[in-house]
């Protein structure tokens, strides 16, 4: 049986998840206002991913996340906490 956070997104009304995510721990940079925090990737898809933090943009902030070699540019689509979702601009390899 698959946990939640492979549930497909048609089984999972709470979010507006359009593909399946996978779980992971990984340290990377979110800037938004061009200021860099550091966060955790908690889960991530090509088309975003649930990220934590102790400083979180609001919901509709402009982003990059930022991990080695890798930016992604998107916004936030929902903050709460020390939890918030992000939407990718353009596809991301995970």
């Amino acid at each position: 049986m698959l946990s939640a956070a492979y549930t497909l997104p048609e089984t999972r009304a709470d979010c507006g998840r359009t593909e399946v995510r996978t779980n992971m721990f990984v340290l990377a940079t979110l800037v938004a206002d061009g200021v860099p925090n550091k966060v955790k990737i908690r889960n991530m898809s090509p088309s975003g991913a649930l990220i934590e933090g102790s400083l979180l943009p609001r919901s509709g902030n402009p982003i990059k996340l930022c991990r080695a070699e890798t930016t992604l540019t998107g916004h936030v689509v929902w903050s709460v906490g020390k939890h918030a979702g992000l939407r990718f601009r353009e596809r991301a390899v995970v």
